[in-house]
């Protein structure tokens, strides 16, 4: 079973009504996947890509699952559920009033970790979409997680309520 508590809000709150700038959605892990205590990364160490991976999944099938008990499973689609698409989005939500909203999911199991990468692609769709693109940021824990929704991530940044950053890749 999921549960969602205290807030109740599908992704396309209004932001600005709400008063917050990244409502967060606590969601119970009960019987979601029992392996989730086993995707705790080491601390020390960078996690391996198929870790991560697993972490990604996971964070989006939450997502996805959220969303479909909140707005019907056939409103919520979940692009990777098969294969990665590489589309700039995880999570297509179809309104009844006829728009399409876009997520993409961003997930952790470090509580202490408040950054994530953001493509070249995801920051033009976002720039693109405007209201209509969200980023959920997912922080796993062992039994239970939360779900951060960033409507309209270009907004937040100009608001001042997201910074970017740019990172010198080093391959070894």
């Amino acid at each position: 079973a999921m549960s969602a508590e205290p807030f109740n809000a599908p992704a396309y709150l209004n932001l600005e009504e709400a008063g917050s700038s990244s409502p967060t959605v606590h969601v119970e892990l009960t019987n979601f996947d029992e392996k989730l205590a086993n995707l705790a990364e080491d601390k020390n160490q960078r996690p391996s890509d198929a870790s991560q991976l697993r972490t990604g999944r996971l964070g989006e099938a939450l997502v996805e699952k959220y969303f479909a008990k909140q707005l019907g499973s056939n409103n919520v689609r979940w692009v990777n559920d098969r294969i990665e698409t590489g589309l700039p989005y995880d999570i297509v939500i179809t309104h009844p009033e006829g728009f399409t909203e876009y997520v993409e999911v961003k997930t952790t199991v470090s509580s202490r970790k408040d950054w994530f990468d953001v493509s070249p692609r995801e920051w033009q769709f976002a720039l693109e979409k405007g209201d209509l693109f969200s980023i959920a940021r997912v922080m796993l824990g062992t039994k239970k997680a939360s779900i951060e929704m960033l409507k309209n991530p270009h907004k937040l940044y100009k608001q001042k309520a997201l910074r970017l950053g740019l990172l010198i890749s080093r391959h070894t």
